[in-house]
């Protein structure tokens, strides 16, 4: 996974890494998740480029 972000007050973030999950299945065709654990290979706070849209709220 990688993700990209820009603050409220124009700092940014780039962190990459890998989502470990553990699903159970509930039995009426729904999985669940039961437990995530996340490990992260690189992170840094440089300036992202680009355009940062907006997470609805």
């Amino acid at each position: 996974m990688q993700e990209w972000g820009r603050f409220e007050d124009g700092s940014s973030m780039r962190v990459a890494g890998t989502y470990f999950d553990e699903l159970v299945n509930t039995g009426d065709g729904r999985w669940r998740f039961t437990h995530r654990r996340f490990v992260a290979h690189y992170a840094d706070t440089e300036p992202v480029p680009g355009t940062v849209f907006p997470v609805g709220r």
